[in-house]
C-alpha cells in the first residue's frame, strides 16, 4: 500500500487499495470476514479514506471502522 501513495488518485488505485486490504485481510485477521471495503478519494488532503465493514466469525457482531491513509513526509 506505500506504494500507491505516491500515485496519483484515480479509480484504478482506488480498485488497487481495496483489492490489497481485502487480501491483507484474508492473510492476517483470519477471525473476520470482511463485508465491504469503500475507498474514498481524499486528494483535497492528500490522503486516502478507507471505510472496512466486517463481521466477526462465530458472532453476530459486524462492525465498521474508517482508516486514513496519508503521506508521511
Amino acid at each position: 500500500i506505500d506504494r500507491a501513495l505516491f500515485e496519483p488518485i484515480g479509480p484504478f488505485l482506488v480498485e488497487d487499495v481495496r483489492r490489497y486490504i481485502f487480501n491483507a485481510s484474508r492473510q492476517f485477521e483470519p477471525r473476520i470476514n470482511v463485508i465491504k471495503i469503500d475507498v474514498r478519494d481524499g486528494s483535497d488532503q492528500n490522503s486516502i479514506a478507507v471505510d472496512i465493514t466486517f463481521a466477526i466469525i462465530n458472532t453476530s457482531t459486524i462492525s465498521s471502522v474508517t482508516i486514513y491513509l496519508k503521506r508521511a513526509r
